[in-house]
C-alpha cells in the first residue's frame, strides 16, 4: 500500500503542478518572469545543467550497485 501512495505522489503532484501552470498560462498569458527566466539565461547553460544532472545520476547509480 505504501508503494502505490509513493507512486500517486511521485507522478500526482508534478503533473498537478504542470496541469495548473498551462491552465494559468492559457487563460491569463506567460507572466514575465517567465519571459525573463528565457531571457537571461542561455541555450549553453541548460545544457551544462542536463549534463551535470544525467552525469550525477549516471554515478548515484553505478555507486548504489
Amino acid at each position: 500500500m505504501l508503494q502505490a501512495m509513493d507512486l500517486v505522489i511521485a507522478l500526482g503532484i508534478p503533473l498537478f503542478i504542470i496541469l495548473g501552470l498551462t491552465i494559468i498560462f492559457t487563460t491569463d498569458g506567460v507572466p514575465g518572469w517567465v519571459n525573463n527566466i528565457n531571457s537571461k539565461y542561455s541555450r549553453k547553460t541548460w545544457l551544462y545543467g542536463v549534463i551535470a544532472l544525467s552525469i550525477g545520476s549516471l554515478l548515484i547509480a553505478m555507486f548504489r550497485r
